[in-house]
């Protein structure tokens, strides 16, 4: 939040790309179905909103490459 409000920003929405959610990348790696049945749908509608704002920020650790979830949401960008 602090670097969004220094770069005036009034607020800050965080989106992550798999819906199950962990503290270390190797439980996240273990899991069944990270990405979850309705996560794809839900970040779809959540860009609508965010992209008709003007801008939209992406970030990840290390992982965002993992199953393709970095492409799949540059796919989704600009639609």
């Amino acid at each position: 939040m602090g670097v969004a409000r220094r770069w005036g920003f009034g607020r800050l929405e965080v989106l992550n790309l798999c819906a199950r959610v962990s503290p270390t990348p190797a439980a996240l790696r273990q899991a069944a179905n990270p990405v979850g049945l309705e996560d794809d749908h839900w970040i779809q509608r959540r860009l609508e909103v965010l992209e008709s704002d003007g801008m939209v920020w992406v970030g990840w650790g290390n992982g965002g490459g993992w199953r393709g979830r970095d492409r799949w949401l540059f796919s989704q960008l600009g639609q």
